[in-house]
């Protein structure tokens, strides 16, 4: 199911972008999706803030109290893997939009073809992130997708997980901690492992590792147990080694 948020103050921007996806998806019938319309960026950010994901933002550039910039911003900062895609008057902030990495950047009025290529280079964008993604459970209800490279460590607290990413930000999950060690085994073996209950680590995100703990990229001091230090520091090597250039 892909979630896919419009968002530009004109009305009727809106109807041709909802058209356009409609056009879009009614050959791609296999791709589930559901979309959501905003007419004002500041109540699109107030969903983002309060747990709503999207997969596809699909944004003005230049609309009154915030910026479709400024909200792609937003949902990233919530470690949201989102794919954006800019509808402009004008190509004035082209330079910008690919400084976010967007999919795509479309001046309007843009052409059902432009508008497809720009949809399947974010689906295509999609899957392939979705090769390195974990998606876990949060108080409310609400799930959240996180890129496991962007993991640092993982701390166990009372009945919750706290994930620490790279980005400076703690992300709160309501799930075992056995199943994330599961979930990212799965994903990556070898790459991340319990040097101490209570703590997952990631072993790209290590900067230095002795007997007496690892030190995170982020600066955080992760204790090692003593009878299992040899065999951590092996499996460390091992995985930044397994290619043989020893490159993160």
């Amino acid at each position: 199911m892909f979630r896919i948020a419009i968002c530009d103050d004109e009305p009727e921007q809106l109807l041709i972008i909802r058209a356009a996806v409609k056009e879009f998806f009614s050959t791609r019938r296999e791709h589930r999706h559901i979309v959501s319309e905003y007419g004002d960026p500041l109540a699109l950010r107030r969903s983002i803030e309060e747990g709503r994901s999207f997969d596809i933002l699909l944004l003005d550039t230049c609309m009154p109290g915030l910026s479709g910039m400024d909200i792609v911003r937003v949902s990233r900062r919530r470690c949201y893997q989102t794919e954006a895609i800019f509808l402009s008057a004008s190509g004035e902030y082209a330079v910008d939009a690919f400084g976010l990495k967007a999919a795509h950047y479309l001046v309007k009025p843009f052409s059902q073809k432009q508008f497809d290529e720009a949809m399947e280079r974010a689906l295509k964008n999609l899957a392939a992130a979705r090769l390195r993604t974990i998606t876990v459970k949060l108080e409310g209800g609400n799930v959240r997708t996180l890129d496991m490279e962007e993991i640092v460590f993982i701390e166990s607290s009372a009945h919750t997980q706290n994930i620490h990413m790279k980005n400076g930000g703690c992300v709160t999950a309501k799930q075992s901690m056995a199943l994330l060690a599961e979930q990212l085994e799965t994903l990556s073996p070898g790459q991340f492992v319990s040097p101490f209950k209570g703590y997952i680590i990631n072993f790209h995100r290590v900067a230095a590792i002795d007997a007496n703990g690892a030190t995170m990229q982020d600066g955080t001091r992760i204790p090692i147990a003593k009878r299992s230090f040899r065999e951590l520091r092996d499996k460390y090597f091992g995985c930044m080694f397994a290619d043989g250039s020893g490159k993160r």
